[in-house]
């Protein structure tokens, strides 16, 4: 049987819920790590050095999921929205910069799509700790591309602890 080594490792300087990990498909070498406040980029022919932090535009709720198209990050949060970061000009998208989602719910002028209600069991633990609150974002903890890159697979869950739920959508 083939055991794994271990062959470097790296202090992550956000190190507040380290959730997700990205590798760029196009250039391997590229990596991007999402936590409770930050994206982190680590270039791994550079000896694993960070080459640059990102702060998510949903702080108090993390980055949770994360995937790389050509050279657009996407960046999935648990506050349910996806924004879109340029990794060329090292910026999020602007809703001004020819992109598609022009949608009411954008923040700060950069463009993001936001998940809808999904299912939530509303069980002992939804009456004892929610009931009467607002009902909690979708967390999108995965999305993906569609082969022909028309479209974006999102899903994901509440995000506090001990609700049961699910959110999944496709985006054209």
């Amino acid at each position: 049987a083939y055991v794994f080594q271990q062959i470097s490792k790296k202090s992550m300087p956000h190190s507040a819920e380290n959730v997700c990990l990205e590798v760029d498909r196009e250039n391997s070498q590229l990596y991007a790590v999402g936590s409770r406040s930050h994206v982190t980029f680590i270039d791994s022919r550079l000896d694993c050095k960070t080459t640059n932090s990102i702060k998510s535009l949903d702080s108090d709720c993390g980055v949770r999921s994360l995937q790389f198209h050509k050279h657009l990050l996407s960046i999935g949060t648990g506050a349910g929205r996806l924004f879109f970061y340029d990794i060329r000009a090292r910026k999020f998208l602007d809703k001004e910069a020819g992109c598609e989602c022009h949608r009411p719910h954008a923040r700060m002028g950069h463009c993001s799509l936001k998940a809808s209600p999904g299912w939530l069991r509303r069980d002992h633990t939804y009456r004892d700790f929610f009931s009467g609150l607002p009902e909690p974002p979708n967390a999108l903890y995965t999305h993906c591309y569609s082969p022909l890159e028309t479209k974006i697979f999102i899903a994901g869950g509440p995000l506090p602890l001990g609700l049961c739920g699910n959110y999944a959508a496709v985006w054209l």
